[in-house]
């Protein structure tokens, strides 16, 4: 069963007055476009008739548009984080011949970034989502890359402190990373105004 199945299965689960209740309210931060689309479905089945919803708190110009924090995460993607992998590569004398499977798993990770930040520029459907699934398959991998890199040999050799030092600093910088731009997008204001969520708080923050 899928997300949105179970979504549709609760729906139909809640009693007509509370059904009522989320509809009248149109609370877009408690609950998805596909619960509303559940609820007016279900009502309908019912035979209920369909009140007006609240209006929905306008957007403030000002948060949007790629810009702040959300232009400098495309730039990340786009720019920042290839250059940085190709800088590394040609550190340690790599050519596109002479790298690894892994290597090669990280550039295409890093297409996939490039991919990412390219519909996030362009503010094109689905970028968000796009853009989460490479915070997720970018985490995975590293932390993949981590696991294999412990091996009894590396944990048993003289270096043991300094390789588990290496894989613990892997661990932690792309968690971090993951972190703190999945979090932004899903709490920034700008990146729920710019790419037309249902909804915003008045909030003050900054997106």
């Amino acid at each position: 069963m899928t997300i949105g199945d179970q979504v549709v299965q609760s729906i139909q689960q809640k009693t007509t007055e509370d059904l009522l209740s989320i509809w009248v309210s149109n609370d877009r931060d408690q609950w998805t476009d596909k619960a509303f689309e559940a609820i007016y479905l279900t009502l309908t089945e019912r035979g209920v008739d369909i009140p007006e919803q609240r209006p929905l708190a306008p957007v403030l110009p000002r948060y949007k548009g790629v810009r702040g924090w959300l232009l400098f995460f495309c730039i990340s993607l786009t720019i920042l984080n290839p250059l940085g992998l190709f800088s590394e590569l040609g550190r340690q004398g790599k050519t596109l011949v002479t790298s690894s499977v892994f290597d090669w798993l990280l550039i295409t990770i890093s297409g996939f970034g490039i991919y990412a930040g390219v519909l996030l520029w362009r503010v094109a459907p689905g970028a968000v989502k796009m853009a989460k699934a490479f915070l997720w398959t970018q985490l995975i991998f590293f932390v993949i890359l981590a696991l294999v890199l412990i091996t009894p040999h590396s944990l048993s050799s003289g270096n043991a402190v300094s390789d588990v030092g290496q894989i613990v600093a892997i661990i932690m910088r792309s968690a971090g990373y993951f972190l703190i731009w999945y979090l932004y997008l899903n709490r920034s204001i700008r990146v729920k105004a710019t790419y037309d969520y249902p909804t915003l708080h008045q909030k003050m923050a900054e997106g």
